[in-house]
């Protein structure tokens, strides 16, 4: 079976060697750019060492070869002679090797990207850049921060490029259904029934909800604006901060 190699002196090595550079001097980014650039090379790899052995499943060879690239770039020593193309190469290689020859330590894991956490410097904690490395074992559980957390608990960011908005969006989620709960204490059952079908039913219009709770449509309005009725600004604030991320505001 031929070796893992990412040539320096190709359009794939400069880049790395450039990304590299970039995630030495701080960039938060630069491992999960490096990550695009030579993750295809690693899945064809993975597969074509999968089809030469008697591990079918290139899933094994690609988590084992995607965990040791991060290894790559946490253990690379500057002073070395090689460049970091080389030593990249080398650390990777030696994963698929070990897959190959069944010396990988531990149960199959499933790579997870490797992310750094900035916030403000300015911010009184002074330990203000967080990494963190997961590896997701087929056991279930994630280890983060060494320590081992159910990963039944975490949910997959569909757009990896738009990390922030997509926690901001969920924390909105968390925050509307905490105040629909508070208006909801002391409520009659009947206006309770009908804030649960709103709430389970989101695309559904007060015609069809009313028409699901065997009502006028117009009860669904009475009892939307007995609720609404409930809300105080002191409270929980402006209310366009819990509408605007689902489109809706109120003037």
């Amino acid at each position: 079976m031929e070796n893992f190699k990412v040539v320096s002196e190709s359009k794939t090595g400069r880049k790395l060697n450039e990304l590299y550079n970039e995630y030495k001097a701080g960039d938060p980014y630069a491992f999960t750019d490096a990550m695009e650039v030579v993750q295809p090379r690693i899945e064809s790899y993975a597969c074509y060492a999968a089809r030469r052995t008697d591990i079918n499943d290139p899933s094994v060879y690609f988590s084992f070869m995607l965990e040791a690239a991060w290894k790559a770039f946490d253990t690379f020593e500057d002073h070395r002679e090689t460049m970091f193309t080389t030593y990249f190469s080398n650390v990777v290689n030696k994963a698929a090797v070990d897959v190959k020859t069944g010396r990988t330590s531990g149960s199959h894991k499933k790579y997870s990207d490797h992310f750094t956490l900035v916030c403000d410097e300015d911010s009184s904690n002074e330990d203000w850049t967080h990494a963190i490395k997961g590896e997701e074992y087929c056991a279930g559980f994630v280890l983060v921060s060494n320590q081992s957390i159910n990963y039944n608990h975490f949910e997959e960011i569909p757009d990896r490029c738009n990390v922030e908005n997509t926690v901001v969006d969920k924390l909105m989620v968390n925050e509307q259904r905490d105040l629909i709960d508070d208006l909801c204490v002391d409520i009659p059952s009947s206006v309770h029934e009908t804030v649960q079908a709103v709430v389970d039913y989101p695309r559904k219009s007060f015609n069809s909800i009313a028409e699901i709770l065997g009502v006028h449509h117009s009860k669904i309005i009475r009892n939307l604006r007995k609720i609404s009725g409930k809300y105080n600004t002191k409270l929980y604030g402006d209310l366009n901060d819990y509408l605007y991320r689902s489109g809706e505001y109120m003037y």
